[in-house]
């Protein structure tokens, strides 16, 4: 019907005929899908109140038809990211990751609502599982090591940070690695040190002059 609608241009009927279909648990989530990236997509490039609620709408009903499919609660979570709701996206991260914590995606915005809320004790907290996942991951190693900065535990910020440089490849996550690096051990007052990660944080684009010039002075 609601193809049948489309070709007729009508896409107030097709949407209401969506919305009966997504709610159906008879019908396959694979056959939704395609409605469903539809919808996100138009939403995501055009954020508008209206976009952005056909699309939370198909994904409730795609998440109480098949509640046991991550689709619907990550397509959820996403939604509330563009509109920077960042406590309501967590926690469809959170019904999301609970079903598939295989994907690294799944996390990485996972963390990013966390590190907007500041809340850098459940980052660090969630952070075991997450390197037990991806160990070898230089943006979640360094992610979580800003969370260990932020909370003062500079020690293990330096530990992990040291880690992420091994494996990024990334010029723009590097120079990000090596400033913050610097930045732990001026903390500790290793100022030698600072200075070298910062010196390497300006190789790779990072203007870090001016805390270069407070520490030689």
């Amino acid at each position: 019907m609601a193809d049948y609608y489309m070709g007729q241009g009508d896409e107030k009927a097709a949407y209401n005929a969506l919305l009966k279909s997504f709610a159906d648990q008879h019908i396959p989530i694979d056959n939704k899908m395609p409605f469903l990236k539809k919808y996100f997509t138009k939403a995501a490039k055009n954020p508008t109140a209206e976009s952005v609620n056909q699309a939370m709408q198909l994904s409730q009903n795609i998440s109480k038809a098949h509640p046991e499919r991550v689709e619907g609660w990550a397509t959820m979570a996403s939604l509330c990211l563009i509109e920077k709701k960042y406590g309501q996206a967590r926690d469809f991260f959170e019904q999301a990751l609970a079903i598939d914590q295989s994907s690294y995606s799944l996390w990485e915005d996972y963390f990013y609502c966390m590190s907007k809320q500041e809340d850098y004790k459940s980052m660090i907290d969630k952070g075991e599982k997450v390197l037990e996942l991806f160990p070898t991951n230089a943006a979640m190693l360094y992610n979580i090591a800003h969370a260990y900065y932020a909370e003062k535990k500079y020690a293990k910020a330096i530990e992990l940070l040291q880690q992420a440089a091994v494996y990024s490849y990334d010029n723009n996550l590097l120079a990000n690695i090596y400033n913050t690096l610097g930045d732990c051990h001026k903390e500790l007052g290793h100022n030698e040190e600072a200075v070298k990660n910062w010196k390497l944080a300006q190789q790779k684009g990072i203007d870090t002059e001016e805390k270069i010039k407070k520490v030689d002075n």
